[in-house]
C-alpha cells in the first residue's frame, strides 16, 4: 500500500493543501502585475471604484496552469468541507471569502479587483492568508 493510504484523512487535507500552495506560489512567480486603471489626467471620463493594477495577459502556458490549478483546488475544497458539514456562520463567511479570494486569483477574469498590489513578493501575498493550514 502506498504511504498516503495510510494517513488520515485530515492529514491528507492538509498535504494537498500544502501542494495547492506551493502551484500557486509558482503561478505567482511567473505571473506579472501591469498598471490597469483607465483614469486619465485631464479626461472627461472617470472610472469610479477603477483599480490601479492587474493581471497581465495570461500565456498558453500560464492559463493551462491556471486551470489545472482550479481544477485541483475544487476537488480539494469539496473534501475540505466535508470536514466541516455545518459550520458556524462566521467560519462559513471566512471560508466563503478565502474561497472566493483564491478562484479570483487564480481565474483572473479581469475587470477590477482592488486585492492585487503593485508587485508580489514572497513575503507579501495577499492570498497567503487564504491558504493558512488547517489547525490541529
Amino acid at each position: 500500500m502506498k504511504d498516503r493510504d495510510h494517513q488520515s484523512y485530515l492529514s491528507r487535507v492538509r498535504a494537498d493543501l500544502a501542494a495547492l500552495a506551493e502551484e500557486l506560489d509558482a503561478l505567482l512567480d511567473g505571473s506579472t502585475i501591469r498598471y490597469v486603471n483607465p483614469n486619465r489626467p485631464g479626461s472627461p471620463l472617470v472610472f469610479v471604484m477603477a483599480a490601479d493594477w492587474g493581471w497581465s495577459a495570461s500565456d498558453e502556458k500560464t492559463a493551462v496552469a491556471q486551470m489545472d490549478l482550479i481544477e485541483r483546488y475544487s476537488d480539494w475544497s469539496e473534501r475540505f468541507m466535508l470536514l466541516l458539514p455545518n459550520p458556524a456562520p462566521d467560519v462559513r463567511r471566512k471560508i466563503t471569502d478565502a474561497d472566493k479570494f483564491f478562484r479570483r486569483w487564480v481565474a483572473r477574469d479581469g475587470g477590477f479587483d482592488h486585492s492585487i498590489p503593485q508587485t508580489i513578493d514572497q513575503e507579501t501575498r495577499p492570498c497567503a492568508s487564504c491558504l493558512t493550514p488547517i489547525p490541529s
